[in-house]
């Protein structure tokens, strides 16, 4: 009768074997003696007992290092075989004469080394070559080297100012960080982070103060020039100049010290943008009418009752006595005569207010 026995190898039954191991290594209750190759203790059993690792054969030998027990196909080539040979020696089985090369491998060699090997004189030149360019490297290295070993102590001075000037650098910089923080303190009356929004507007706040000073500046140097411009030109400049030489050295010009007051009560700034617009318009109306109309000598007898242009007035036997008494009172006057008008230009307007068109 037989009995289910447990595996010597791995402690478990033994029905994970194969049905002959199974017959050969079952047991008997009975007093016959079963041939069992268990008893044998040739080297191969030994080896098989010892493996409880369950690889298959190729990994475990492989894992041992031990020749494969059959060579594959993809393995019968001269270059894979050689391989064998080189890792597991004489066990594999293979002959040792696939080794070396065959016949026409060192044909082949042969001719390799004749068509592109150099000979010995070209190879140790080439050699030389690499030697002297490598030195020649060194040397540049070293001569820079010296060189900055001499310029060292200059080096060494300039890195002391520079790292003086970086140290100053951000020394005035946390100045005004901490001089940014005391205006937001005083701005806000609290405490504010530099990374704040607040902070940003009041930067901007302060920004725009002194844009509005720097144009309050520009604006008070404009009127000092000006009000200088204006005293050239009314002749104010060269009396107060001559008196002043004579008294005293002259005094500095307020810009915001008050103007004079004008004739007609206006200010100076006024009177000389009124003085300077009628100028320019006198000179434009009078080029108009030079080009339109040309001058004529003789005023020819013609009677209109229509204005031709501003500060034009017709010319009839009615006025043509009269116009030259208006002319005394103009202050400046300009005559232009033109075909059956004069037109009168001055720099006020009393002509048109004392004597209407």
């Amino acid at each position: 009768m037989l009995t289910t026995a447990l595996c010597p190898r791995c402690t478990r039954f033994i029905n994970h074997f194969s049905i002959s191991i199974i017959a050969n290594r079952s047991l008997s209750t009975t007093n016959d003696t079963i041939p069992s190759p268990l008893n044998d203790n040739t080297e191969s059993n030994i080896d098989i007992n010892r493996n409880v690792s369950r690889l298959p054969d190729d990994v475990y030998r492989h894992f041992k290092g031990l020749p494969p027990l059959e060579i594959k196909e993809q393995y019968h080539t001269r270059t894979k075989l050689r391989t064998l040979w080189g890792k597991y020696g004489r066990k594999t089985g293979i002959d040792p004469k696939l080794c070396w090369p065959t016949q026409t491998e060192m044909s082949e060699t042969i001719d390799d080394e004749r068509v592109y090997n150099m000979e010995l004189n070209e190879k140790l030149k080439i050699v030389k070559e690499r030697r002297e360019a490598k030195q020649k490297e060194i040397d540049q290295i070293e001569a820079k080297v010296e060189k900055n070993l001499k310029n060292m102590p200059k080096m060494v001075e300039d890195y002391r100012k520079r790292t003086i000037e970086r140290e100053r650098a951000k020394k005035a910089e946390v100045k005004v960080k901490s001089d940014l923080a005391e205006q937001a303190r005083d701005f806000y009356g609290f405490s504010v982070d530099p990374d704040d929004e607040r902070m940003q507007f009041m930067l901007l706040q302060l920004e725009e103060a002194q844009k509005t000073e720097e144009k309050k500046a520009r604006k008070a140097a404009k009127k000092l020039e000006a009000h200088q411009q204006l005293q050239k030109l009314m002749g104010i400049s060269s009396t107060t100049e001559v008196a002043s030489e004579g008294d005293a050295p002259a005094t500095p010009i307020d810009p915001l010290a008050p103007i004079p007051d004008a004739k007609d009560k206006e200010t100076d700034m006024k009177l000389f943008a009124k003085l300077v617009s009628e100028r320019s318009k006198l000179a434009k109306a009078a080029s108009r009418i030079a080009e339109e109309n040309a001058t004529v000598d003789i005023i020819p007898e013609q009677n209109s009752n229509e204005i031709i242009r501003t500060n034009q007035y017709p010319i009839n036997d009615d006025n043509n006595d009269l116009l030259p008494t208006y002319l005394p009172r103009l202050a400046e006057p300009i005559l232009i005569r033109g075909a059956g008008h004069v037109t009168v230009f001055a720099l006020n307007n009393k002509f048109d207010e004392e004597y209407p068109r």
